[in-house]
């Protein structure tokens, strides 16, 4: 072989591992940020995948079906009514209210990725002790709100600014609750949105959307990069945002209210220095991490922690 055949063989050869690497990477972003049939069987936590399943979600990405709630505010004694509402660009949400003569304020409760609003509901009936009313929202593409895809707290920060700007009422203070995807969401709500909330709660926020999937790649003993990298371009690019601006510890900077930050000590997804990060770029803020818990679920694992500093930090008000 001559060695121009042999250069271009091994141009060839480059090539063509290029693009089966950006083929796979441009799955693995549709599968992440797109919901299936709500019937389907959602890919397991990384961290419990046996090497082969780890392999078969790297070659065809993971499943995602639309989250669907499984129960209601009925289910645990509470009074609701189903609201509908649109997003700044028109997309269609759902939200229940869950009401309270007399009370205190309101809190707007935001689920975390892969969830819907049924996730945040015993926050909902914890709160009304502390004399909250309640909405709780189902961002785009999860339970009763329209479309199919998710942009991990970028779009739906507009559906935080709809939901926020419904609940408001006169003369009560307005608590943004965010979990996780929730918080990212809360935090550019607030932070470059212009949403003025007077208090927020948040647990587990990310730092950096980039931080958070390249965990997620080493949980299951794979590089982040260039994989991470090319996923996050390709869901940037089809859900139409920058996946390396999408940075809640930026967002933090635009916020002026008061924070509190509940983080795990145990939590595999986001580590304890993010939150921290987060709180340095706040201007009123403070951060309390649950010594025994992971990722979320504060309320459920550490229930005397929890209304503790949950309701502390609202008497506050």
């Amino acid at each position: 072989m001559t060695p121009r055949k042999r250069l271009t063989a091994v141009l060839g050869t480059a090539l063509a591992a290029f693009l089966a690497l950006n083929a796979v990477a441009y799955r693995h972003a549709l599968a992440m940020t797109r919901y299936g049939a709500p019937d389907l069987v959602r890919t397991p936590k990384p961290e419990a995948l046996s090497l082969a399943g780890r392999l078969r979600v790297l070659a065809l990405g993971v499943t995602l079906p639309r989250p669907t709630a499984k129960r209601t505010p009925q289910d645990l004694g509470l009074p609701f009514e189903t609201l509908r509402l649109k997003s700044a660009d028109g997309t269609g949400l759902e939200a229940w209210r869950i009401p309270l003569e007399g009370s205190r304020g309101v809190a707007v409760l935001l689920h975390g990725y892969g969830g819907e609003k049924s996730r945040v509901l015993d926050e909902a009936k914890a709160l009304r002790a502390f004399g909250l009313e309640s909405i709780l929202l189902d961002f785009r593409g999860s339970g009763g709100s329209e479309g199919a895809d998710t942009t991990v707290g970028y779009k739906e920060a507009e559906d935080v600014a709809a939901a926020a700007a419904l609940a408001r009422k006169p003369g009560k203070p307005l608590i943004l609750y965010g979990k996780s995807m929730g918080a990212a969401a809360a935090l550019r709500a607030a932070g470059v949105l212009g949403v003025a909330p007077d208090a927020m709660v948040l647990e587990s926020a990310f730092d950096t959307l980039l931080n958070t999937t390249a965990r997620r790649f080493a949980l299951m003993s794979l590089p982040p990069w260039p994989f991470g990298r090319l996923l996050l371009m390709w869901g940037g690019y089809r859900a139409g945002f920058s996946p390396a601006r999408h940075n809640p510890m930026d967002y933090a900077k635009g916020v002026r209210c008061p924070v509190l930050l509940l983080q795990g000590a145990r939590d595999k997804y986001v580590a304890v220095a993010d939150a921290e990060r987060i709180r340095g770029n706040l201007a009123q803020g403070r951060l309390f991490v649950f010594a025994g818990s992971g990722h979320g679920e504060f309320l459920r694992t550490a229930p005397a922690d929890w209304e503790r500093e949950v309701g502390g930090f609202l008497r506050e008000l």
